[in-house]
């Protein structure tokens, strides 16, 4: 029998770092803003600077309702989507 091995075309999860409690990386989720990925990750230090949350995205993508700092996408909205490949 032959073995396969499947490579996903995409990384499928969201990494969060920074001023949280517990740095981690979690899977997809289509329906999770910016703000459950951060509370899956134990929410926020009372070190975090909450104006300044940034997504990073794959490929250099982000959505209007974002300014470009320093070629990072600062999130404005609280409900803005994470990506597969995103960084918190």
């Amino acid at each position: 029998m032959a073995m396969k091995l499947l490579i996903p075309k995409f990384e499928q999860e969201v990494t969060v770092i920074g001023e949280v409690q517990n740095v981690t990386s979690h899977l997809y989720k289509p329906n999770l803003t910016r703000d459950n990925y951060i509370a899956m990750s134990g929410g926020m230090t009372r070190r975090a600077d909450t104006g300044r949350i940034y997504v990073v995205r794959a490929q250099r993508q982000c959505p209007s309702s974002t300014k470009a700092t320093a070629g990072i996408a600062a999130a404005r909205s609280r409900s803005d989507p994470a990506t597969p490949s995103s960084c918190l």
